[in-house]
């Protein structure tokens, strides 16, 4: 026969795993984040239509809403996430001149 005092400690550890694993249960469940997630808009057909594009590895590249987009290999839009190439960055900030009687870049 198990003493009194020996069955007391099994039941108190007993009840006290399922109130701790239930009170850490209870927590993240009662904790909530606001999701968030960035939504890009790519370039519209008709923007790509019309644009003049500005090849870059191999790729025809557009520059609309502050980001330049492009196709990959699979035909998704991507664009640069840690910010654009030198390139780009030159591209875009150099001032357009008249030659041939159209503007160029």
């Amino acid at each position: 026969m198990i003493p009194m005092t020996h069955r007391f400690s099994r039941l108190s550890k007993g009840v006290f795993a399922a109130v701790a694993s239930l009170g850490i249960l209870g927590s993240v469940s009662l904790v909530t984040t606001q999701a968030s997630a960035q939504e890009y808009v790519y370039p519209p057909a008709e923007y790509v239509a019309t644009a003049d594009p500005v090849y870059y590895n191999g790729y025809a590249h557009y520059y609309y809403g502050n980001h330049w987009y492009y196709r990959d290999h699979y035909g998704r839009w991507a664009y640069y996430h840690g910010g654009e190439p030198a390139y780009f960055h030159d591209y875009h900030y150099r001032a357009p001149y008249y030659r041939y009687g159209h503007w160029h870049r």
